[in-house]
């Protein structure tokens, strides 16, 4: 069986991962306000600690105009 997060990869190359766990952050909300819970919403999930977990790590960009 195909992976949901991975076929999204493969749809979606350019989605930075800031978007990537917008869009699985509001996948979770819907999926929590349905009480809903399967395999692919685990994975979900897991891939949005992951991401945030990366994010986290990240040195804080500084941006051009702001420091103008």
């Amino acid at each position: 069986m195909e992976s949901i997060i991975y076929f999204d990869e493969i749809m979606d190359l350019t989605a930075t991962p800031e978007h990537k766990l917008q869009r699985y952050r509001a996948c979770l909300h819907e999926f929590e306000r349905l009480n809903y819970e399967d395999p692919f919403i685990r994975q979900i999930r897991t891939e949005v600690a992951r991401l945030e977990q990366e994010l986290s790590l990240r040195p804080k960009q500084q941006h051009y105009f702001l420091n103008t």
